[in-house]
């Protein structure tokens, strides 16, 4: 009998859930057939929703069943994640929703800078364009230098000053 965790109630994708719940339990088997339809209709929770929020429902139930298997399958939800951000950004782009598609890909930047580079880097000249991508990045790199300087310049001058005290 599958016990449901008390985050379970929080999660906005319960299918998937559920899934990896029983996939917790024991071995699974894929059923290379139709064993089911999906029907899309109005009344429907998820069709319903707009991409934005089914793509911000995924992120939430991908990092609750990430806690939940305290990080074991963290790059498969990770890579999960990358492809729901990338199509959210481009379904904004092709709605002529410029200025969302460029919050949500700077939003992963630091979610995905580390483990998905190159396909960051593709996913920015895909919503701003090869060259201004690229003299973007290069804004955004000189400008976390300058930080840097700066943070090691006081870091610096705090030793100074603590020495001769």
């Amino acid at each position: 009998m599958l016990i449901f965790p008390d985050w379970f109630m929080k999660a906005p994708n319960g299918d998937l859930c559920i899934l990896a719940l029983c996939a917790e339990q024991g071995p699974v088997a894929l059923l290379n057939e139709v064993t089911g339809t999906y029907r899309k209709h109005a009344g429907g929770t998820w069709s319903a929703a707009s991409v934005a929020k089914q793509c911000n429902d995924v992120r939430l139930t991908l990092d609750l069943l990430n806690l939940h298997f305290s990080g074991r399958y963290f790059k498969l939800l990770r890579d999960s994640d990358f492809i729901y951000t990338s199509r959210r950004c481009q379904l904004a782009l092709k709605n002529g929703l410029r200025r969302e598609a460029r919050q949500d890909f700077w939003g992963a930047v630091g979610r995905f800078a580390a483990s998905k580079p190159i396909s960051l880097f593709l996913l920015g000249v895909s919503i701003y364009g090869s060259d201004r991508f690229v003299r973007v990045v290069y804004w955004f790199t000189a400008k976390i230098a300058v930080r840097t300087r700066i943070r090691r310049f006081f870091k610096r001058d705090r030793q100074i000053n603590h020495d001769w005290s």
